[in-house]
């Protein structure tokens, strides 16, 4: 099955070397746009399961919203920011907004491939560098990364919130009502003393469950 990818970067270095990489996946088929001001035309014409971006907090003047928030309420597609900017208020913003993966420019090869891939399934991805600034942003000495509290249903549904699987997507996959994934969300954000999406990738991170095969 054909996974599509959508390039939104300023640089052309970038947008060219992003394309040149991600073409070589048989399982890929890549469309780049320059400006965001074209995003709306080129997000409806090829309706990516990607979106790879560098425009983390930019505005649109033309929709007065923050572009990622406007991006993922708007559009059936998941973002995945790739960018220089390690403003931590900017990728918790994005985070907030819906954003699914981050990483920085300076990633390997293989690293994007592996981001491009877990976003497609809408699931979370963040390159080592980004979960540091994370981690460290929202003081590892305030977060328990000890389970022991959780009970085993309430610690797998933590490790699928983590990874940014929906709520239906975690009721369909566990087999359980919405209603019942929504009172555990609630009881392991109370237990755990979280409040923020950025504080569970932290704890998440800090725990071991970000890791490939957690």
């Amino acid at each position: 099955m054909q996974t599509s990818v959508l390039i939104s970067d300023s640089q052309f270095l970038t947008r060219e070397g992003l394309y040149n990489l991600l073409t070589k996946e048989h399982n890929l088929t890549v469309h780049i746009v320059e400006h965001p001001t074209s995003l709306d035309h080129y997000i409806t014409k090829y309706n990516p399961d990607v979106l790879i971006i560098d425009y983390l907090g930019i505005k649109l003047s033309s929709k007065g919203a923050e572009l990622t928030q406007y991006l993922t309420t708007t559009f059936d597609t998941s973002v995945l920011v790739i960018s220089d900017d390690q403003d931590v208020q900017k990728i918790r913003q994005g985070l907030n907004s819906g954003v699914k993966g981050f990483l920085t420019k300076s990633c390997e090869p293989e690293e994007i491939r592996q981001a491009v891939q877990t976003v497609a399934k809408g699931k979370r991805f963040f390159c080592n560098k980004v979960l540091e600034l994370l981690t460290n942003f929202e003081n590892k000495a305030d977060i328990d990364v000890t389970p022991a509290n959780l009970s085993a249903r309430e610690f797998e549904i933590l490790k699928l919130i983590a990874k940014g699987n929906t709520t239906l997507r975690i009721a369909d996959k566990l087999n359980i009502s919405i209603h019942t994934v929504n009172s555990h969300r609630k009881n392991i954000l109370k237990k755990l003393k979280i409040k923020s999406p950025t504080q569970l990738v932290a704890y998440a991170h800090e725990a071991g469950l970000l890791k490939p095969g957690n």
